[in-house]
């Protein structure tokens, strides 16, 4: 396996990182949007070998975005290969959060509540939800049929 030399820094819009999933493969994510303490990422659908990870991206539509906690960046534990910004960047996904008494409030990634939304408008947003790192390598076993899906995996899923 190709040495990666790892530096311990914030995680930057538009950082590649390598998600170790399977012998000598890994995933490759992409940092969309840092948050205090959590980080929005897409991770896309090839198993690569960590030397072509950052080339791997060109023309590639990410299948899985999620929020999950910074620190495997951070802390090197995902090594960051590189930064690489699409033609279109992806866009930060708005949520809905439940505000009682008063229904459903849309909720930006760093938590601010803002707007209440109709009934149909709040059926069309998730809740805003975290996932623990673990879950990547998980379900990228799984999209490769090397492990069973489980029905968390849909959730990441970027194409719903």
């Amino acid at each position: 396996m190709t040495e990666i030399r790892v530096t311990p820094a914030t995680p930057q819009p538009g950082d590649v990182f390598l998600v170790p999933v399977v012998d000598d493969q890994v995933a490759v994510g992409r940092v969309v949007t840092h948050v205090e303490g959590y980080v929005l990422i897409a991770v896309y659908p090839d198993l690569v070998e960590p030397a072509g990870a950052v080339g791997s991206l060109a023309g590639k539509q990410h299948v899985f975005l999620l929020l999950t906690f910074d620190n495997v960046l951070a802390e090197g534990t995902w090594p960051t290969v590189g930064n690489w910004r699409p033609q279109h960047e992806i866009p930060v996904p708005t949520y809905k959060v439940r505000v009682s008494p008063g229904g459903h409030y849309e909720q930006s990634i760093d938590g601010v509540v803002g707007e209440p939304l109709t009934d149909e408008e709040a059926k069309g947003l998730d809740l805003h939800t975290s996932y623990t790192p673990n879950i990547v390598p998980l379900a990228m076993r799984a999209l490769h049929g090397l492990a069973p899906w489980l029905p968390a995996f849909d959730r990441l899923r970027a194409d719903r």
